[in-house]
């Protein structure tokens, strides 16, 4: 009763022999929330990049003025070997077009800030939830269960949740799916809960972002 799910004959989840087990292929929308998402993450991988990119070069750029210009150069005033307040207080200040011009630099130095960390938040934020995808499909890590389909497992949590100490955990069993008693094409509890257990080993504080940083 799963749309998008076949079943097909073989040993079932946990090595049961003779039941039917879900494929690992997934219903369309589900592939088409993955496939939209893996083509959002590669843009914003790419964005940041290149903004990443902007911004170095832009630091190992010389300052307004350069060696013989205003504003800390060679010769260049306030500072400078000649400069204003220097020894012979040839050079003046930076000139106001350079103050200007440095201003508009550091305030576009700024902007391309928070567009990186929003940008970043971004990519975290589809990361994560391409991540989560996979842990509720069995896929994270893979090889502890048969494939699960899409919603069961988020549902089960969600039970086992309730209360406290687990009043709805069923040893070898579980919980209903689509309006059915659970039966062994589903994973148990206990299954569940070890290869939760699992995942949270590879993933500790279920933290899925990149940089290590959990998003909300």
């Amino acid at each position: 009763g799963v749309s998008g799910y076949h079943v097909h004959g073989g040993a079932g989840a946990g090595g049961r022999g003779g039941g039917n087990r879900y494929s690992h292929s997934s219903s369309s929308s589900d592939s088409e929330e993955a496939l939209l998402l893996e083509q959002c993450r590669a843009k914003l991988e790419a964005m940041v990049a290149q903004m990443q990119a902007s911004l170095a070069a832009a630091a190992a750029a010389p300052a307004a003025g350069g060696v013989f210009g205003g504003g800390g150069g060679m010769f260049g005033g306030g500072g400078g070997m000649f400069g204003g307040g220097g020894l012979g207080g040839y050079g003046g200040g930076p000139s106001p077009q350079q103050q200007q011009q440095q201003q508009q630099q550091q305030q576009q130095r700024a902007q391309q800030i928070v567009q990186l960390r929003g940008l970043k938040a971004a990519l975290d934020a589809v990361i994560t939830h391409l991540r989560l995808m996979s842990l509720l499909r069995a896929e994270t890590p893979r090889g502890l269960l048969a494939a699960v389909p899409p919603g069961y497992m988020a549902q089960r949590v969600l039970e086992l949740a309730e209360g406290t100490c687990m009043a709805n955990f069923s040893f070898a069993g579980g919980g209903e799916w689509g309006g059915k008693p659970w039966t062994s094409e589903l994973p148990d509890d206990s299954q569940l809960l070890c290869y939760l257990f699992c995942a949270f080993l590879e993933i500790p504080g279920w933290v899925f972002a990149v940089d290590g940083t959990a998003t909300a």
